[in-house]
């Protein structure tokens, strides 16, 4: 967001006196699939537009890897439960949907 107000001509100041309370992710744990995957959507984008394809690529590839390791993790921890618990078998989800997305060849990620 900065780079772009930036970009446009607008002014970025940073105010030490302004305090913000973080509850840990807290909306990105509610996320579904679609949000995870139009946030990579837009991080494939802005990658697309101020680096080098290889940046691009290399991302692609460690994303790839992230998400099926997550995977791995997170179906073992469901089946470590007997998914019992819903955190697991979302996140599971989640990286499935993922991992899918990647795998069509990121649809609409132009």
């Amino acid at each position: 967001f900065c780079l772009r107000a930036r970009r446009a001509g607008r002014r970025v100041v940073h105010l030490p006196s302004v305090r913000v309370l973080h509850h840990q992710g807290a909306a990105k744990r509610r996320a579904g699939p679609r949000a995870k995957i139009a946030y990579h959507r837009s991080r494939y984008r802005f990658f697309r537009k101020f680096h080098p394809p290889w940046a691009g690529r290399l991302l692609a590839a460690g994303t790839l890897l992230r998400c099926a390791t997550n995977m791995v993790f997170q179906g073992a921890l469901c089946l470590g439960t007997l998914f019992a618990h819903a955190e697991p078998r979302r996140r599971l989800q989640n990286e499935a949907a993922l991992l899918l997305w990647h795998l069509k060849g990121r649809p609409d990620a132009s």
